[in-house]
């Protein structure tokens, strides 16, 4: 199983959630310069794979899921919130593709301060990669 892969297991997942109610991109392609808020930003980082078991057969590896939330400071938290809520709905849940689970843990809210005008909010969810051989 590629980390690409896995990429595309979660981004077709996302595809199947409800609007969060603003824009949001991919992290790595264009961005588009926001005056007005909210918007947002997701990104994918796979960390390690190791051997699940011993010998050959099981690896697992794991990752962060998280959704940027820019909002003009003058706007209030409750966009974040709701994005945390519309993402909550992957909590618990496995994607399967072949020999691939992708499981999601819980999502959570992480403050990452203010810049130009925005606060930004991370919605983040960790999850595992196991892949069967």
């Amino acid at each position: 199983m590629s980390f690409e892969t896995t990429r595309q297991m979660i981004a077709e997942h996302l595809g199947t959630l409800p609007s969060f109610g603003f824009p949001i991109e991919w992290e790595g392609g264009k961005t588009v310069a926001r005056k007005e808020g909210p918007w947002g930003r997701w990104s994918i980082l796979q960390g390690t794979t190791e051997p699940a078991i011993i010998g050959p057969g099981h690896t697992r590896g794991t990752g962060v899921l998280y959704l940027q939330v820019f909002i003009p400071k003058e706007q209030g938290t409750k966009a974040a919130m709701n994005a945390a809520d519309n993402l909550a709905r992957i909590d618990r849940r496995q994607l399967r593709r072949g020999n691939t689970i992708v499981t999601f843990d819980t999502t959570g809210i992480i403050n990452a301060g203010e810049a130009e005008g925005f606060v930004q909010k991370n919605v983040a969810c960790n999850f595992t990669r196991d892949t069967y051989s």
